[in-house]
């Protein structure tokens, strides 16, 4: 295996460790604008920036070095919040979106779709 790939599969359990964290703080919340408020503050506190929209929230974390991920939670089909695997981040100089559990590349339209 290549260094690259070494280091880029850190990167995705790192994401993935993210993911299942934010996925625990949804844990009894049904409504964005809630979440929001009850936790707004303490993740502006660690450096992440959460950004209300009207049909899901952004969770913005700058890593250093111009590269970041943004994690989505949105609702899910039964209308429960989840985070979506999808996410903005920077790869290799480049914005792209990333299923963090596939490792594939994917589409805007994708994020929020569960």
């Amino acid at each position: 295996m290549e260094l690259t790939n070494i280091i880029q599969e850190q990167r995705l359990e790192l994401m993935r460790q993210r993911h299942s964290f934010f996925s625990e703080m949804l844990k009894g919340y049904s409504h964005l604008e809630i979440f929001s408020r009850a936790f707004d503050k303490q993740l502006a506190v660690i450096g992440i920036e959460l950004q209300l929209h009207p049909d899901h929230i952004s969770l913005y974390i700058p890593l250093g070095c111009n590269e970041y991920e943004t994690y989505h939670i949105i609702k899910n089909k039964e209308n429960k919040l989840v985070v979506s695997p999808y996410i903005y981040w920077q790869n290799d100089c480049a914005n792209d979106i990333l299923n963090i559990f596939t490792g594939k590349h994917a589409k805007e339209e994708d994020i929020f779709t569960c």
